[in-house]
């Protein structure tokens, strides 16, 4: 199981599993070259768009500038194609901010309209893989379909090789000839179209531009990506399968790995004698025949009580679970996303991952402060996410996800309402996933995919996963 599991969906889910059936997956595609350009002429740009001479050529390397906005390199037009790759040495000398960056696009209408597909390198060298759309109001807008970073000991003044694939509904991004992330576009923009680069607000250089005209994807491709890689939220099994099965058992954790949930969450409070457990309330009032304070209880205690009949009498004898009998039952097969209830208990939870090599299978969730540091410290590469009700109108969310990604957090867990306070563009330009709790309709599972949600947290997973796939079909149908 992959340490980062949710900030990219595509690459923590689909990749492996592909790669299993697609020994080629992650290699670059190769294609008849249409177009070279090394810039060892000073008159390459000759049949170029470009706009205000923002464009120079010295000595046999392209420079580019644009401080203001955003602008356009378009190639010759004679250099399109709907099944196509353009690759260049990109390398960025200065931005008006880091999320600042430059793009390699293609499928750009030759209207001159602003439909296009590219891949975004900024200067912090996060990226992604999006769609610029118009749609018909004349509105323009950015279609986000996945977004990721570049690790390499590279600055961002060195140049990298970055390379943005299309093949029908697929888009690969390569840098330096590694697979960096993949997502399906829409079909509105599978079409034959123009290439060239995209500035927003940075100086850059360019080198060695290649488009190669491509083929489409097999039937045997297609199998399997409409199974696996139609971009969906991940699905949170909300305390297990908690609609049909007493909470926080093993009962409801069993019941939801085997629904095929892709996650499940529990909440973690910590005994008398220093054991962690699994129950959502402070007292033992609501889900077992105990009465009062849970931590007041030794494990023992704890274990003696009946966490099932509350459910239904068919599950009278259902105990509480410690949290290192549910991470043994989830380990290697779905990962465990923790609500920690007690902040005492950080330390406990990090011992018993670190006790069972259980990094990459669990998420932590948390408010933030001490408790987010012992996290840092002692799970380094955990993925970790702050939960948090909202956000108040008149915050900046640049700055707050800017603080939130300083703190080592990889997503945001709030609230599920409409309007969305939270702009998740803004987060996802800070590398920021999205996790929203708790939806069981499948009319606003449906809202929180539109609106860009990575994860849905819920008692009914039969229910997100049936909608879900309905999804999948349908936009497979589209």
């Amino acid at each position: 199981m992959t340490s980062k599991l949710l900030p990219l969906l595509i690459v923590a889910l689909s990749i492996p599993l592909l790669a299993q059936q697609l020994p080629n997956w992650g290699v670059v595609t190769k294609g008849k070259v249409i177009y070279r350009e090394d810039f060892s002429s000073p008159n390459a740009l000759d049949k170029w768009t470009n706009p205000s001479g923002k464009g120079s050529i010295k000595d046999g390397v392209l420079y580019v500038e644009h401080m203001g906005g955003s602008i356009k390199f378009l190639l010759p037009e004679s250099v399109r194609g709907k099944n196509v790759a353009i690759q260049a040495d990109i390398a960025i000398d200065r931005a008006v901010e880091v999320s600042r960056w430059i793009s390699l696009l293609a499928r750009q209408k030759p209207d001159k309209s602003r439909n296009f597909t590219h891949i975004p390198l900024r200067q912090n060298l996060g990226t992604e893989i999006t769609d610029g759309v118009v749609d018909a109001n004349g509105k323009f807008t950015w279609q986000i379909y996945v977004t990721s970073s570049v690790s390499d000991k590279k600055k961002a003044t060195d140049f990298r090789t970055c390379r943005l694939e299309l093949r029908d509904h697929l888009a690969k991004l390569f840098v330096d000839g590694k697979l960096i992330c993949s997502a399906f576009v829409s079909p509105d923009g599978v079409r034959e179209g123009l290439c060239g680069i995209l500035i927003d607000r940075l100086a850059a250089r360019v080198d060695n531009i290649v488009v190669e005209e491509l083929s489409g994807l097999s039937q045997v491709e297609i199998d399997h990506f409409k199974v696996l890689e139609v971009s969906l939220p991940f699905v949170v099994a909300h305390r297990g399968f908690s609609s049909v099965y007493p909470e926080n058992t093993l009962e409801a954790v069993q019941a939801a790995i085997d629904i095929g949930a892709d996650a499940v969450e529990i909440d973690a409070r910590i005994s008398k004698d220093g054991v962690v457990y699994c129950l959502h309330d402070g007292t033992l009032d609501r889900t077992t025949d105990g009465t009062g304070p849970a931590r007041d209880k030794t494990m023992a205690e704890l274990k003696a009580l009946d966490a099932g009949s509350f459910k239904d009498k068919k599950f009278k004898g259902a105990k509480i679970p410690t949290f290192e009998e549910v991470l043994l039952l989830c380990k290697g097969k779905v990962p465990v996303l923790i609500d920690l209830k007690e902040g005492n208990a950080a330390n406990a939870i990090c011992d018993i991952v670190l006790k069972h090599d259980a990094i990459g299978d669990v998420i932590l969730s948390c408010g933030g402060g001490k408790v987010a540091s012992i996290y840092r410290e002692r799970l380094p590469g955990c993925t970790m996410i702050k939960i948090t009700g909202g956000i108040k109108p008149s915050v900046n969310q640049t700055e707050y996800y800017k603080s939130m990604k300083k703190e080592g957090f990889d997503a945001v867990f709030c609230m599920f309402q409409k309007p969305l306070v939270f702009d998740i563009l803004e987060a996802r330009k800070h590398g920021l996933s999205l996790y929203v709790w708790t939806i069981n309709d499948a009319y606003n599972m449906i809202q929180a995919w539109k609106l860009g949600a990575d994860a849905i947290i819920t008692d009914r997973p039969d229910l997100a996963i049936k909608t879900l796939n309905s999804i999948r079909e349908k936009i497979w149908n589209w």
